[in-house]
């Protein structure tokens, strides 16, 4: 009886141990499905800001956020009806590939549709990102300069 009670004691601690080991990274794990010639069988796009809750939901971290007066860098404005909203969203994905430690926010304030990047609590901070900004993108320095905004704020 007592060897018993040792092996159900034992199969569960490995159960539980797997289970809690195998915190998998969803998205990683299913943007890595590929078909029988290799080709990736799903691809997300997604805000970055949704992978970090859902990561921090895993993990038990519980992060609290508030709207304050700050600093973003605009990258994009535009209110050309046929063209703007999808060109925000081009952008955006190019910056959450390219840079993924930044966020970046797709706004309509009408009739413009604007992209913006970080939450900075000074204006020189979000100068030294719009600096780094112009250099990596060259292409687009006229419309990249830095606006004030209400932010998010991590508490």
């Amino acid at each position: 009886m007592l060897k018993r009670s040792i092996t159900y004691i034992c199969i569960l601690f490995m159960a539980v141990t797997s289970a809690m080991a195998q915190t998998v990274d969803i998205f990683d794990d299913i943007s890595n499905k590929v078909d029988y010639d290799g080709t990736p069988i799903v691809t997300i796009h997604q805000d970055p800001q949704i992978t970090r809750q859902i990561r921090d939901k895993i993990q038990g971290i519980s992060r609290q956020t508030s709207e304050t007066r700050g600093f973003r860098v605009q990258v994009f404005s535009s209110s050309v009806p046929r063209t703007a909203k999808n060109e925000a969203f081009k952008l955006e994905r190019k910056i959450n590939d390219e840079l993924p430690q930044l966020v970046t926010y797709v706004i309509f304030q009408p009739p413009f549709w604007k992209v913006r990047i970080g939450d900075y609590n000074s204006s020189e901070e979000a100068s030294e990102v719009c600096h780094a900004i112009r250099e990596k993108y060259p292409d687009i320095q006229g419309d990249i300069y830095v606006v004030p905004d209400n932010i998010q704020v991590v508490e």
